[in-house]
Order: structure tokens, then sequence, then C-alpha cells
């Protein structure tokens, strides 16, 4: 009986013996894997080094000189903040236009105050690509609408100021996205319009007075026209008699001194910010804008949502080349409307 039920166990213990090889060489792998692997690499940690791999491989696969799509770009010479911005907007509106990509020469100081996400590629590569020379100034050249004609396949990169708005009024939404201000420059904005306001409840006019420049450089003296007081007081004084009040005109310029030796109403304020940047956002930032002259007053009131714009429409001495080329049809948007007293009111 004794040997029966020893016998009758013996298949249990062969089935139990077979088990416990299983776990041993379970926990033989684990032991030789927790080896292989260092104890601090997690599951987290190797998801990210996927995720970090994929970056990689995504940032590699966008290089814009990587593939067939031909590129458009600007040397970017040295230039003023209104003028960077034209170089900008138009070598992205002549790309859309083209089916190119649009991308940057340099990595220009712009970018340290407005969200600009387009790529940048080494100045070097500048010299395998087609040169475009544009010497004139407020005028619109159809044939860049067909640069295939031009430069066949070819990178290209433009050598001009590309001042006219029909480059890239197409794609005007595009332009506003990129041409966002950074955070901390809406930020002094904002505090500068407030301090102005103290506290109360106006209808913001910004009026941008250019003078500084245009009067010492001896360059453009002589073809530039600066705007006269009366330009300024007659534009005031029409908002004043055309809104109701209290009315707050925010005046930025780079002559505050004659500024305040002219505009001596109790409903002026003179603020300046601390960068050219910031001065822009103010004037993009009003209800109405009075400008004078040059691309910077231009753009202010481009990336404006302002209601009304005036502004002075001879500025280009027509005695001068230059000022005979330029062309107010190619370099003022047709919304933008003359009347007979030289002021331009663009009315929304």
């Amino acid at each position: 009986m004794r040997e029966r039920f020893c016998a009758s166990m013996r298949p249990n213990d062969d089935l139990l013996f077979g088990i416990a090889v299983i776990v041993l060489g379970f926990l033989f792998i684990s032991i030789n894997l927790e080896r292989a692997i260092p104890a601090e690499t997690t599951r987290a940690s190797i998801l990210q080094s996927r995720s970090s791999t994929a970056v990689h491989i995504q940032r590699a696969s966008i290089s814009p000189l990587d593939d067939d799509i031909p590129v458009v770009t600007h040397s970017f010479f040295k230039a003023g903040t209104g003028n960077t911005l034209f170089f900008i907007a138009s070598i992205i509106g002549i790309a859309r236009s083209n089916g190119r990509r649009p991308v940057l020469s340099k990595d220009l100081s712009l970018l340290k105050t407005m969200n600009i996400d387009l790529p940048i590629i080494n100045a070097s590569s500048l010299e395998s690509f087609k040169r475009i020379q544009d010497a004139s100034v407020g005028v619109y050249h159809k044939k860049y609408r067909n640069l295939t004609a031009l430069v066949g396949s070819s990178n290209v990169y433009f050598a001009g100021y590309l001042q006219s708005y029909k480059y890239f009024h197409h794609c005007k939404e595009e332009i506003l996205r990129q041409f966002q201000f950074r955070k901390s420059v809406t930020d002094e904005a904002l505090e500068l319009i407030q301090n102005a306001a103290e506290g109360r409840a106006v209808t913001l006019v910004g009026v941008h007075v250019r003078r500084g420049d245009l009067l010492k450089n001896s360059r453009t003296r002589g073809l530039h026209r600066t705007a006269p007081q009366e330009y300024f007081l007659t534009a005031m004084a029409r908002i004043r008699s055309k809104l109701p009040g209290p009315l707050l005109f925010v005046v930025i310029s780079d002559s505050l001194e004659w500024c305040r030796t002219v505009f001596l109403d109790e409903d002026v304020r003179f603020v300046r910010g601390s960068v050219a940047a910031v001065d822009m956002k103010v004037l993009a930032s009003m209800e109405h804008l009075i400008i004078s002259v040059g691309t910077f007053g231009w753009w202010s009131a481009y990336l404006s949502a302002a209601k009304s714009v005036t502004y002075y429409r001879h500025w280009y001495n027509k005695d001068m080349e230059s000022g005979r080329r330029f062309r107010p049809k190619d370099f003022f948007p047709p919304e933008w409307i003359a009347d007979e007293k030289e002021l331009i009111i663009r009315q929304s």
C-alpha cells in the first residue's frame, strides 16, 4: 500500500520539477537582462530616447536645401526694421507665387523681437544661388511672378528693397502670422499704452513722426521729404472733428524734442520703447493712426487693425530720379484712399 502511494506521486513530482526548472530559467534571463541594461534606464527614458531620434530625423528631413524644391531668399544687407520686414514679406510672397520655399540667409536680430519661423540657411550657400539685383524703390515688377522664366529651377536670392505690397498682399494672413511680436515686446508696449492712458477710457490715436535720420543722413536728405508740422496738426484736427472724445494721441518719434514744441494739447502723450519693435507694437495697437514717411510707419499700419490710417503722401522728392520712379500705387494698398489735401485715409 505504501509503495502504491509513492508510485502514484511520482508523475506529480515530475510536473513540479518541470515547473521549477521553468521558473529558474525566467529568473536567470531576468538577472542577465538587468546586467545588460543600466539600472537607471526606465521606460520613460527609452521613450524619450525614441522621441529624440524622431525629432532629429524630422529636422533633417525638412532642411531647405536637401530636396528638389527651389528656395527664395534675400541678401539681407544692413537695413532698418521697416526695410527688413519688406525683405522678408516679399520673399515669402514671391516664393508662394512660384511654388518655392522662402528661407532666411542670416540669423537676423529681428528674430529676437518677432516670432518669425522661417528656416535659416548658411550665408555661404548664396554663392551657388542665382542673384537678382533690383535697385528700384516702391516699384512692383510683375516678372517675379514667374521666376522659372528668369532663373530656371535654380535657387535665387534678391538684392534690393522690394518695397511693394503687391509682392505679398495675396498671402497677408501668413505675413501677419509670421510678424507677430514676442511676448516681452507686447508686454512692454501694453505697459506704455496703459501708463499713457492713466486708467482713463479713451480712443487711442497713434502718431508716428520720423525726422531725425532723414535730416542728418546726407545720402537720403534730398530724396526724402519730412512731413511738415502742418500735416500732423491738420490730421489731428481732422480726427478730433470726426471722432467723439475723449481722445488720446500717443506720439512716437526719433525727434521727441521737436514734437514737444509742436504738439502742445493736453490730449497728447509722448512714448518711447526700449527697442524699435516696442514702438512699432505700440503704433500697431492704436485704434487710429497718423504716420509720416518711411517703411517703419508703413509697417506699423499694415500690421495694425486700426479703423483709419492717415499718412503723408508726398515724401519722395520728384526732382530726383529715384523719386520720379516711385509708384504710389505699387507702394500703398488699394484700400488706402487719397483726398485733395494730400492726406490719405484708410477706413475699415
